[in-house]
């Protein structure tokens, strides 16, 4: 049977090496990360995969801009302000 005072005084301690337990995961991912999905290296293929995720990350921009302008354009009652119709 095991002892209540002595597992309510190990909770915090447990508690705190959790924590700092799934930090530690936590960065260790990020580092694989870096390592396998930022390039070699090499400069010339970094500057490449920066420049392609630089224009998908824009690309993605600009389709939500134009779904938004698409949105309000199509639903009037959605602009506060404006009289119904008018778009």
């Amino acid at each position: 049977m095991s002892d209540p005072v002595a597992n309510a005084e190990s909770a915090p301690e447990f508690l705190a090496w959790a924590e700092e337990h799934q930090r530690e995961k936590r960065r260790h991912a990020a580092d694989l990360a870096q390592i396998t999905e930022h390039g070699t290296g090499d400069g010339e293929q970094d500057a490449m995969a920066q420049q392609q995720a630089w224009a998908r990350e824009q690309e993605h921009t600009k389709r939500l801009h134009e779904s938004a302008i698409a949105q309000i354009r199509h639903d009037p009652q959605e602009r506060p302000g404006q009289p119904d119709g008018i778009v």
